[in-house]
């Protein structure tokens, strides 16, 4: 009995001590359990609190990032050179119904004071304020326009909600494609701020093709007025001509207008020349030419070794040679087109005050077709050999610093190859207007469209073979590689 008693008391303290210790281990796995949850608790607290800090700060410090493909929403560096160096208080006059401004715009427009101290936005209510824009335009008012008023001098400008839009023709319809909103309202402070504005004048009279509304809108938009000038009725070129432009002559110029030129040259003027095939014989315009150093090959170029859009061989991709600020936007990548275009070399002999500048060429595979009118791409016997210069920047100095720019192809400023937005031409004429006249502007418009990639035709072969070819072949290396591997197993 006494044995019975004293294991029962031994299971007892087993038992007890069992029970301890599995109490112990519940209390070890509460604890636990307790800090655990704690710390989670702190932690989501914790990021609780750093997202209210960075709403807070986005929200006081103005905050934010500009997703959109064509930095829609970021001001260029022209602009902000521009309202770095105002020195008058300008006002931009937002005309809109408020709360029902068009976002967009808007919030592209709000850069322009978030950057310049000298710059005022305010949103005129067209309901409460229904004559406040009437004293800046005697049009229709549209909702969404804006006017840039000059506090110090009053000068000012409208702008029409239909400017801020870029267009382009579909099949059926005229589309907006692009935002012109930075475009237009820097255009506007620049020409409120400014007392002299350069001006263009378009010669005629020569068969000259009439320059297209996208180019015409893109000279307004850099502040150049554009006038007409018949050069048979005027005995020299006016003096406040800051660039005299030929647009495709196909009539020659008599020996007295080709002087006048020559004369407004050497006076530090800026000529622009774009040239187009002829039927006509045109000695004295091919003279004016030669004198600055420029030989024409009429005729159309085309290219055999892949500087052309898709398989369209006589649309070319220029070479692009890079001179000062008129060819640094194209550093980027941006492509030109120049569509039927005929060819330039330089004369053997230069004269010493001339420096001609190559800015375009074809490749070295490329050959001129002579007979415009031929049916067929392919070369032909009488076809000319290139390679071929296609524009060049030439600087006369010769007391007073004249220049020249000549392009191959009037169709290089046609609407076609300037309202997509997708190609470089509007970019480049833009810097060579910016550089002849002294000016700073150069805002292509936004595009809204989906961007496609200019591929030529050697790209477009080299990426089919790649794809086609390449990269299932590598499959099928490794697959049967892994194939024979696991047999031999």
């Amino acid at each position: 009995m006494a044995k019975k008693e004293n294991k029962t008391r031994e299971e007892q303290m087993s038992e007890a001590m069992n029970t301890k210790a599995t109490g112990s281990g519940q209390n070890e796995v509460t604890s636990k359990n307790f800090k655990s949850g704690a710390y989670s608790t702190l932690m989501i607290l914790m990021m609780i609190v750093i997202v209210l800090v960075i709403n807070l700060a986005v929200t006081t410090f103005d905050l934010q990032v500009d997703v959109s493909n064509s930095q829609v929403f970021t001001l260029t560096d022209t602009t902000k050179d521009i309202l770095k160096d105002l020195d008058q208080n300008i006002s931009i006059y937002y005309i809109a119904q408020e709360g029902l401004q068009e976002e967009t715009i808007y919030k592209i427009v709000e850069r322009y004071p978030a950057a310049s101290n000298k710059v005022h936005l305010e949103l005129k209510d067209i309901v409460l304020y229904p004559n406040f824009a009437s004293q800046y335009t005697t049009g229709e008012i549209l909702t969404d326009s804006i006017i840039v008023v000059n506090e110090d001098t009053g000068a000012y400008k409208y702008i029409d909600h239909e400017n801020l839009l870029s267009y382009a023709a579909t099949s059926s319809s005229i589309e907006a494609n692009g935002l012109d909103v930075e475009g237009q309202v820097t255009a506007g402070i620049v020409a409120v701020s400014s007392t002299e504005l350069p001006i263009m004048y378009y010669v005629g009279g020569h068969g000259e093709t009439k320059l297209s509304d996208a180019f015409t809108k893109a000279v307004a938009k850099q502040n150049i007025t554009l006038a007409n000038l018949n050069m048979y009725t005027s005995t020299e070129i006016p003096a406040d001509c800051d660039v005299l432009f030929f647009n495709g002559p196909t009539y020659d110029l008599s020996e007295e207008e080709v002087a006048m030129v020559r004369n407004y040259m050497d006076n530090g003027g800026h000529v622009i020349i774009m040239l187009a095939n002829s039927e006509e014989e045109m000695p004295n315009f091919d003279s004016l030419l030669s004198y600055y150093g420029v030989v024409r090959h009429p005729g159309i170029i085309v290219e055999n070794t892949g500087y052309y859009l898709g398989t369209y061989r006589t649309y070319l991709l220029p070479k692009v040679g890079y001179y000062l600020a008129i060819t640094r936007t194209f550093s980027d990548g941006l492509t030109m087109i120049l569509p039927m275009t005929q060819g330039l070399t330089k004369v053997d002999d230069l004269r010493s005050s001339l420096e001609i500048h190559r800015l375009l060429s074809t490749s070295n595979d490329a050959y001129l077709k002579v007979n415009t009118q031929a049916t067929t791409t392919y070369k032909e016997v009488g076809d000319e050999d290139g390679p071929f210069d296609l524009g060049y920047y030439i600087e006369e100095d010769s007391g007073r610093k004249g220049s020249m720019l000549v392009i191959a192809s009037h169709y290089f400023i046609n609407q076609s190859m300037l309202e997509s937005g997708q190609y470089g031409n509007e970019a480049f004429m833009a810097e060579v207007l910016s550089y002849m006249t002294g000016t700073s502007m150069s805002i292509p418009a936004r595009s809204l469209e989906q961007q496609y990639i200019v591929a030529n035709h050697t790209q477009i072969m080299t990426w089919a073979i790649i794809t086609i070819g390449v990269i299932p072949l590598i499959l099928l290396t490794v697959g049967f590689v892994i194939w024979f591997r696991r047999r031999r197993r």
